[in-house]
């Protein structure tokens, strides 16, 4: 076989773009060759050319996203302080996602909907993503001599890959001509942190509002229908919408779909339900932390800690806006209102707590977006440190969270 030319190369990359807009609109399953011919005038046949099954295009859309975020992260190694490396990567990312905006560049692929690729094309590209986040990882780390410690562990690298691409929807807010601010006060809240170094983090005042859900959890967590939800919200954090399957619900919890269906007449319904109540949940902490006799900052603290922990311990497990772009449009919307709900009262929190001198002064807009992104990764945390016990979180990832993850500058 002959190298291809580059016309025909050129034909690749414009469907590539085009499946890569459709796959993040309507997720990998529900996309089909006649929509993404659409957008290119092209006939299903022509694709099929090309690419004989969606798998191998998404393979592709997917190979070609993560060549992408590796070529942003390349163009920071050359420079020699960390906090000057996430300010260009920043820098980057914003005018990338400005592209993007602009219809100049596609999205990036969807990277929640990856393990549904079948064993081989999953293989490759997982090879692939996990050279990119061990890239990530290290232009995103400094090597302290004196400690033998790394400033930056993979928990935050974690979270700062979801914060950067996976929920740049932020970005809506700012015009493209504040993209320096952005840059300056972001870097500004990861360096410093939003609370004073010397805040004593003490889990006992959170605790009182944890206590009040833990009797609700206790109530709960045996009922059937509550651990079909929990092994439903799992799945779909995991897999997606369209990968968390029936089977694979029965299967992690050893029923039959029987039992399943005792409860809920379709998926569909069931989905719902854990949509409901991740929704749910979510209002419950909030509620239990407003009413709790606190100062704006350890109500904050409060929320924080009891959204992480009841996530860390598998009693409360949400489900994750890192899937938003895997589910139809109907959950997408219920959980983008709930993600704007939450940050919301984290913005007053730190408005309030601003304005009584109890956190440093900071853009609330962007705080609360970045203390939003912290939560909602935490699910995570197990998948990338199995090892991590309740209480090491506060140390390993709260504190720095909230007091600044980059060492000061000499």
């Amino acid at each position: 076989m002959g190298v291809p030319n580059n016309k025909f190369t050129n034909k690749q990359l414009l469907i590539i773009d085009s499946a890569v807009q459709v796959f993040s609109e309507k997720g990998i399953k529900r996309a089909t060759f006649a929509e993404i011919g659409a957008r290119v005038d092209l006939a299903t046949t022509s694709i099929t050319y090309y690419f004989k099954k969606k798998e191998d295009l998404a393979t592709a859309c997917y190979l070609r996203s993560i060549d992408r975020v590796c070529q942003i992260v390349e163009s920071v190694v050359h420079v020699d302080s960390l906090a000057g490396r996430l300010k260009l990567l920043l820098r980057l990312l914003i005018e990338d996602h400005i592209a993007v905006q602009r219809g100049s560049k596609p999205p990036l692929m969807p990277f929640g909907e990856l393990v549904n690729l079948s064993q081989t094309p999953y293989a490759e590209v997982l090879k692939q993503f996990m050279e990119m986040f061990k890239r990530l990882k290290t232009v995103l780390s400094s090597y302290d001599q004196s400690t033998h410690q790394e400033s930056l562990p993979t928990a935050s690298t974690n979270w700062y890959f979801q914060f950067l691409w996976l929920e740049y929807w932020w970005f809506e807010y700012f015009e493209s001509r504040h993209k320096d601010r952005v840059v300056n006060h972001l870097l500004d809240v990861w360096s410093n942190g939003l609370f004073f170094s010397d805040y004593s983090f003490n889990v006992a005042l959170a605790d009182k509002a944890l206590l009040q859900l833990n009797q609700i959890a206790a109530r709960k967590e045996d009922k059937p229908v509550e651990k079909i939800l929990v092994a439903a919200t799992n799945l779909i954090n995991k897999h997606g919408y369209d990968g968390a399957s029936i089977d694979k619900i029965c299967a992690s919890l050893e029923i039959t779909k029987g039992a399943v269906y005792h409860h809920f007449d379709s998926k569909e319904e069931l989905a719902e339900a854990a949509f409901d109540r991740t929704i749910d949940i979510v209002s419950g902490v909030m509620s239990e932390v407003l009413k709790q006799d606190l100062n704006s900052r350890d109500k904050l603290f409060a929320l924080c800690y009891t959204l992480i922990v009841k996530q860390v311990d598998g009693t409360m497990p949400l489900i994750s806006s890192r899937v938003i772009r895997t589910i139809s449009l109907q959950h997408r919307e219920k959980i983008q209102n709930l993600h704007r709900k939450t940050t919301n009262e984290i913005r007053y929190l730190i408005s309030d707590g601003v304005l009584e001198g109890l956190l440093r002064p900071v853009d609330v807009l962007i705080t609360a977006e970045v203390v939003s992104c912290a939560i909602n990764s935490a699910f995570e945390l197990k998948l990338w440190l199995p090892a991590m016990e309740q209480g090491d979180f506060l140390a390993q990832y709260l504190r720095p969270t909230l007091c600044g993850w980059l060492p000061p500058e000499n």
